[in-house]
């Protein structure tokens, strides 16, 4: 998409965008990962902002001809597009296919994210790429559940149709038959899970929270508090540039859809809060099992 945001922002701030997309916490999942360790990530990003930084003007045409092909804005997609430009930087990866799909008497019954061949060791990836962010509901019975705005996607669905489905596809016949050594699967998760705000909650503890008005409001100190709201694809990271510059009680007057907010105290470091309309909670509630 030739007129997509990121690509008005500077080299300074998508570098902090794709080193969040590699050195943030992974979303929890039991099943293989693409970094087995933190010191793995570190390695994969001094390598690609090295070669990044080694001729920009370069690589910002990469990245420009990676997100102007995307069809639509959904963060997942420009997600994939961000892993795909550096995997394409990093010398020790050749990219073999991207959204392959598996055909089943000319039903579509899969695809595959992003296939990799390691110049190195000679041995072909199949990666799954996700970028989620969930909400933590408690049912009515007590049990808590990670859960999408949309209130129809959770956080254990989406492992489980990553660790029964997805994974298991480069297993199928078609791709056996096609790849010498087998395809080596494994998911990469990225995003950031939101725990519900209470009122002991504080900016300087870093965590992140939802919240409806209401219960911002109930919180003594949030007329204090400066906040910026994120555009979708400013989600993937905090960057140096994003700095709130007006007060978090005329950005609640005019929020309408969930989204991600930048708070920032008179001193301390900003933090995110999920901000949700007042019939998000029961709603989510309602969906549960």
């Amino acid at each position: 998409m030739k007129n997509h945001p990121l690509l008005t922002e500077s080299n300074a701030v998508i570098l902090e965008r794709l080193a969040w997309c590699v050195l943030a916490p992974t979303i929890p999942f039991d099943g293989p990962q693409f970094f087995s360790s933190d010191n793995e990530k570190r390695l994969f990003w001094r390598e690609v902002r090295a070669q990044f930084v080694a001729d920009e003007s370069y690589s910002r045409a990469q990245l420009q001809h990676r997100i102007e092909q995307l069809n639509s804005f959904r963060l997942g997609l420009l997600f994939e597009a961000l892993y795909a430009f550096m995997f394409e930087l990093h010398p020790d990866y050749t990219i073999v296919a991207q959204n392959q799909q598996l055909m089943d008497n000319g039903q579509t019954v899969g695809e595959l994210d992003l296939v990799l061949n390691h110049r190195i060791n000679a041995r072909h990836y199949h990666i799954e790429l996700a970028c989620k962010f969930y909400l933590e509901v408690q049912s009515i019975a007590g049990k808590s559940y990670w859960v999408g705005t949309n209130c129809r996607d959770r956080l254990d669905k989406k492992v489980a149709h990553l660790a029964q489905h997805q994974l298991q596809l480069s297993q199928r016949q078609p791709f056996l038959r096609s790849y010498d050594p087998p395809l080596e699967s494994s998911a990469l998760l990225r995003g950031c899970l939101f725990r519900p705000f209470d009122e002991s909650w504080t900016v300087a503890s870093g965590a992140a929270v939802w919240a409806t008005s209401t219960m911002i409001k109930r919180w003594p100190q949030y007329a204090q508090l400066s906040a910026l709201p994120l555009q979708k694809y400013q989600w993937l990271g905090l960057c140096s540039e994003q700095r709130p510059e007006h007060s978090l009680a005329e950005q609640l007057d005019q929020l309408e859809r969930p989204t991600v907010l930048v708070l920032e105290p008179s001193a301390g470091a900003p933090n995110w809060v999920f901000w949700v309309p007042e019939h998000w909670p029961q709603t989510a509630v309602a969906a549960l099992p």
